[in-house]
Parts: C-alpha cells; structure tokens; sequence
C-alpha cells in the first residue's frame, strides 16, 4: 500500500501544512509539526519491524545501522518527490519564494506527517504496510552497505588506531540556502574537502571524497 494522502480530510491537509503557511494563514488551522512527531516514532517501530522481518538472522547492531540509512532526512525526500509532494505541501509564500518545496528536511518531515495521520485514522498495520510497501526494497539494497563515514573511521582505527577528524571550513549563502564546506582529517592531514546543505551532508561528502581518494591511492581495498 501506497503513502497516500485524503484532502478530505482535515488532518491529512494539516499534515501536508508547514508552519510558514500557518503564520501567514493563522485561519488555516495546525500545522504538521505534531503529526511529524507522531509520524517519526511510527515510521522507527515500521521500520524496525520490517527489518527484523526481512533480515531475521541480522544483530541488532545491523538492524540499528540498517534503520539509521533508511529513514535518513534523504531518503525520506527521496520518497517524497516521487509520491509528488512538493507539488502538494503548503507553504507561505515567502518559504515557497526560497525553495522550500525542495528542501529535504521540509519534505521528510512531510512524509512523517502524513504517517503520523494515516496511524491517527487508520491504525498501526496499515502504517506497516505502507512501510513494506516503499521501504522493502530500500531494505535491501542497504543490507551490506557500509556509509563511507563508517569505512574511513573503521580503516582510520585499523591503520592508526585514531579517528578522522571533521571540521567546517566555511560557510556560504543566506541561512535559508547555505552551502557548508567540510574538511575531513586523517593523522593532522587534510584528505578531502566535502560540501551540502548542512553540516551532516557536508561531512558525508567529505568522507565519501576522502574514501575514494584513498582507493585511487591504493590505501583501502
């Protein structure tokens, strides 16, 4: 079953409502913040589930690695622009004005909310099978994947019994759409410069350069 949502509804349409539109639009109602919350704690228990289900035999040291890549702010912005929803999501005008229908963070909150509501008015197992129905796949295609933060710290305390040091080399742009720089340091040496939206994406770029960086080298197999 699909994440779906039922304009006809007053909680799916509050579901779909950020806070920007609330403050330009008071008479509108609630905005998606209480059913995101909701909707966050839902999506770990599906999650959790499903994985448990699919991978039986997985510790719990997977299970955990393998949750925290599939309800990642990406992944969820990933599957809220292929159900559409930043075509749907209300914003004020001056959010929608600076991007917000496309900013990750805005629109995996939205996924969140609208399973937040579908479990206020259809339950647990239907949640569950919205789970199953987009996350199954997902689930296994990260089943053996290592983030390349998690190789570069694992080769960095094999190697040199130390961890890559991450620091933010600068900041650019408004705060609204800013672009961070991350330099990621192995043994005082800066191995690789990274760049995103925020400082997480950023440092993740950063290990993924330095990752590559050592292959090429011949370093890490």
């Amino acid at each position: 079953m699909q994440l779906y949502y039922d304009l006809s509804e007053p909680i799916f349409v509050e579901a779909l409502t950020h806070r920007s539109y609330v403050k330009e639009y008071p008479e509108s109602g609630d905005h998606n913040e209480r059913l995101e919350f909701l909707g966050d704690a839902v999506l770990q228990l599906c999650i959790t589930d499903l994985l448990m289900s699919l991978f039986p035999d997985c510790r719990e040291g997977d299970w955990t690695r393998m949750r925290h890549l599939l309800v990642d702010t990406v992944t969820l912005a990933e599957l809220a622009r292929e159900l559409n929803l930043p075509t749907v999501v209300r914003l004020g005008r001056g959010e929608r004005r600076d991007g917000g229908g496309n900013k990750d963070k805005l629109l995996a909150d939205v996924v969140e909310a609208l399973l937040g509501a579908t479990y206020q008015t259809k339950g647990l197992e239907t949640c569950q099978q919205i789970v199953a129905y987009h996350f199954t796949s997902r689930a296994h295609q990260v089943r053996y994947f290592v983030p390349a933060k998690q190789q570069l710290m694992e080769w960095c305390q094999t190697q040199y019994k130390t961890t890559p040091i991450y620091k933010v080399q600068r900041k650019e742009g408004p705060a609204h759409d800013s672009t961070f720089y991350v330099d990621v340091y192995i043994q005082d040496v800066c191995m690789a410069t990274g760049s995103g939206s925020s400082k997480k994406s950023a440092t993740n770029d950063a290990a993924v350069a330095a990752v590559k960086r050592l292959r090429q080298e011949g370093a890490m197999e």
